[in-house]
């Protein structure tokens, strides 16, 4: 009988947990979403735990003082990614600064650079929403930027691409339509703020288009052995990897950038900061009103860009959002030949160039806290 009663009581409890799992899992549409008027919004697109965890990582080091603000990850609903990992990491976290909605609409790339099916949502966003940051990730189809598409491009998510790409011409307008009016001409203070894919999905967006593979069209290298051979600053991923093995070299890769005019969280153009980077495409042909401020040393890859008529618009190619940059604790071998293993932050303070990285979010900081 005992044995029965606690049977029972652990179906009970099972239905009871799964029944709040369920609730606390559950993710609202755009239209179902209620909006924190009382704080400051902030759009996340690509909420994927590890996106998460990075402004997470950011908020709780004090690396970013943002007091009143929430975080809205936002995503398609026919993206790849299983953003009910999302959703349980917050929950299981108890994360009371982000909330996850979606958008269940479906596009295709006919109906990217007009209204479409998603603009009564890219609205209800926009009107609720103080700024967005879009995040990294695979390549973007060249046939949308009117390009024969290169045997080195990787496509991994085309409807993640379809809802970033159709957003951002929404915000911002593009050359695909001249008389399209931006959602920013309502709000010309809105923050918009991308990482790698997010800086060229910006640039795409807007009509500009891309170098499909750097080594190759731009420097004229068909090999990784030959790659590694420039100078550090002419390589714009950890290429190690492509021959050697996890266990003997890391993803990190570092090399300098310069600046052509003092900008943005530039406050000095004569200092070459060291940035992470982890990309093989780049701007080839800027897009609707924009600008570059920062290259790579030699003057070939657009490094950060910026709009000329939104002031709060910028995206920059390398990675300031990742957490390792910060942190003492995870070490990495950069070259199958280093003997010690070293922390990002050691090798940015030795260069002097851990102040630029933390720069970088005090100016995000402060466009954010001076919007009333």
């Amino acid at each position: 009988m005992k044995k029965v009663t606690m049977m029972i009581l652990t179906i009970i409890i099972f239905l009871f947990n799964s029944c709040s799992i369920e609730n606390d899992c559950k993710i609202q549409t755009v239209d179902d979403a209620v909006f924190d008027n009382e704080s400051t919004n902030i759009v996340l697109t690509y909420p994927t735990v590890n996106n998460i965890k990075q402004i997470e990582y950011l908020i709780e080091n004090g690396i970013l003082d943002l007091p009143n603000v929430k975080f809205i990850g936002i995503f398609n609903s026919f993206e790849k990614y299983n953003f009910q990992d999302s959703q349980k990491y917050i929950s299981d976290n108890n994360i009371s600064f982000i909330k996850l909605y979606k958008i269940e609409d479906k596009l295709n790339r006919e109906q990217l650079f007009e209204e479409n099916e998603s603009t009564p949502e890219f609205n209800k966003i926009f009107n609720n929403s103080d700024g967005i940051l879009f995040f990294g990730g695979d390549d973007l189809q060249p046939i949308i930027y009117k390009s024969k598409t290169n045997l080195l491009t990787s496509i991994y998510d085309w409807d993640r691409h379809y809802y970033e790409l159709s957003f951002l011409f929404h915000l911002l307008g593009g050359y695909q339509d001249t008389t399209f009016i931006p959602l920013l001409k309502k709000n010309p203070e809105y923050i918009i703020n991308g990482f790698c894919l997010g800086m060229q999905t910006m640039n795409v967006a807007t009509g500009g288009d891309m170098y499909q593979d750097i080594p190759s069209e731009i420097y004229n290298i068909q090999f990784v052995e030959d790659l590694l051979k420039l100078d550090k600053d002419k390589q714009h991923r950890n290429y190690w990897k492509q021959i050697y093995s996890e266990r003997e070299v890391d993803w990190i890769h570092f090399h300098r950038i310069k600046f052509s005019q003092e900008k943005l969280f530039v406050k000095d153009i004569s200092f070459n900061p060291l940035v992470l980077s982890a990309h093989h495409q780049c701007i080839k042909t800027l897009g609707k009103e924009l600008e570059i401020f920062a290259s790579s040393i030699d003057g070939k890859i657009p490094e950060a860009i910026y709009h000329t008529k939104y002031k709060n618009v910028f995206s920059v190619q390398f990675h300031p959002e990742q957490n390792v940059l910060y942190s003492y604790e995870d070490k990495f071998k950069f070259t199958p030949k280093d003997t010690v293993e070293l922390s990002c932050r050691e090798i940015l303070e030795k260069d002097e160039s851990y102040k630029f990285h933390l720069n970088y979010w005090k100016y995000f900081e402060k466009i954010v806290n001076d919007i009333k």
